[in-house]
C-alpha cells in the first residue's frame, strides 16, 4: 500500500511570501503607494457624564494627529465625530477599544478611510 504525500505550499520566492503574508494582514494602509490612512472615530456618550477630556488624554497617547473633532448634541445624547491620521489599522482598533471602555460611553464606531493622495477622491474600506 502506497503511502499518499503531502505536499505544502512552498513560496518559490520571497516575494511570493511577502505577498502570502499580505493576505493573512489585518493592516493593510502601508501597502498602498498613493494613499492616506484616515480613521474616524464615533463616541456616543450622555451629556452628564464628559468624556471629552478622556478621549484627548487616550489620542494624545496614542500619537495620531486629529485633523477634526466635532460634537454633535441631541437631548441628552453628546456625538463626538474625530478624523485622525497617523495611526494603522491594528492602532486605530486598539483606540477603538480604549474608548469603547470609557466611562460614560455608550457606543464607539470606527471608521477606517483610504485617500487618494494629490487626487482629492476619498474612498471608504
Amino acid at each position: 500500500m502506497k503511502r499518499a504525500r503531502l505536499h505544502r505550499f512552498q513560496p518559490e520566492t520571497d516575494e511570493a511570501m511577502y505577498r502570502e503574508e499580505l493576505l493573512h494582514s489585518n493592516d493593510l494602509g502601508h501597502c498602498l503607494p498613493g494613499h492616506r490612512l484616515t480613521n474616524v472615530f464615533r463616541v456616543v456618550s450622555r451629556e452628564a457624564t464628559p468624556v471629552s477630556s478622556a478621549i484627548e488624554s487616550h489620542l494624545k497617547g496614542a500619537n495620531g494627529c486629529i485633523e477634526r473633532w466635532t460634537i454633535v448634541r441631541t437631548g441628552d445624547v453628546l456625538e463626538h465625530k474625530i478624523t485622525v491620521t497617523g495611526l494603522s489599522e491594528r492602532e486605530a482598533r486598539e483606540l477603538r477599544d480604549k474608548l469603547r471602555s470609557l466611562d460614560g460611553s455608550l457606543k464607539t464606531h470606527l471608521e477606517h478611510l483610504l485617500e487618494v493622495r494629490n487626487k482629492g477622491i476619498s474612498q471608504a474600506s
